[in-house]
């Protein structure tokens, strides 16, 4: 992302209730109501998936810590930007959690499910 100094200092900083996942998409939903957006459809970008935390873009190889973040902040952004959004999100991750527990991956799945019923550290 590309911003301004004073743009900053209008919307404020990303927030940090987050700390991984979804920060950067609070942080353009605050800004759109000052702002408008834009992007470039010609730009490329390369991101080697998250090696850190890791995160990939193949859920039977994502870290316990990767999958925690992107599911409760997923449900965090919804519950703040689109409350009217949640059941249908609430239902996906319900069956996301089922794939997982069909793939036989157990504890991801009780730990979606228990995100879902309002665990939010891990």
């Amino acid at each position: 992302m590309f911003v301004r100094r004073s743009v900053i200092e209008r919307v404020g900083l990303m927030a940090e209730d987050y700390f991984l996942f979804f920060e950067e998409l609070d942080w353009a939903e605050r800004s759109k109501k000052i702002y408008r957006l834009g992007y470039c459809p010609e730009a490329v970008v390369y991101h080697k998936e998250g090696a850190t935390i890791g995160s990939s873009s193949d859920t039977r190889r994502t870290s316990r810590l990767s999958d925690f973040y992107l599911f409760r902040n997923r449900l965090k952004f919804t519950a703040r930007f689109y409350p009217y959004a949640l059941p249908a999100v609430w239902f996906v991750m319900l069956l996301q959690a089922l794939r997982r527990g069909f793939r036989g991956q157990h504890e991801r799945m009780w730990l979606i499910v228990q995100i879902l019923f309002g665990r939010r550290s891990l």
